[in-house]
């Protein structure tokens, strides 16, 4: 659902409070991960919603520069203010995303390979005079959601 609006400062104004406010549940997400937190589901569904609008606000002046046209100078400043501190709040974001995807697939690496160190070998020969391989690694079953 694209914003509905009067003029192109109107607009604006929406555009500033819906980037201001993703970027702050952008923040707080990342402070969640960082504090080890489990995520705000109202919060997260907040933030999908409104990236959601955000994105086909985005698509449609992309489409259409006049959705903008006549915006006030000083609003147009604050947009791009707030514009480029929702873009650095992504980014942050996603190095902190980077950093927890790298530690759990880690800790998996690490768990699979103690399991399989911890399986017997087998020695000798088998029945057609060949030396049995060693088994693959274990799978490990992995809650996505982690």
């Amino acid at each position: 659902m694209p914003l509905l609006a009067d003029d192109a400062d109107d607009r604006g104004r929406q555009l500033l409070g819906l980037t201001e406010r993703l970027t702050l549940l952008v923040d707080a997400e990342r402070a969640e991960i960082a504090g080890r937190r489990p995520p705000d589901e109202t919060a997260a569904a907040e933030r999908a919603r409104l990236a959601t609008i955000y994105r086909q606000e985005m698509a449609q002046i992309a489409q259409d520069r006049r959705r903008l046209a006549g915006l006030a100078p000083a609003l147009s400043r604050q947009l791009e203010a707030a514009t480029e501190k929702f873009m650095a709040a992504l980014d942050a974001h996603a190095n902190a995303v980077a950093a927890l995807k790298e530690i759990s697939e880690g800790l998996v690496h690490a768990i699979a390979a103690e399991v399989s160190r911890a399986q017997p070998r087998a020695a000798g020969y088998d029945a057609g005079g060949y030396r049995p391989r060693a088994a693959g690694p274990t799978p490990v079953a992995v809650n996505q959601r982690a």
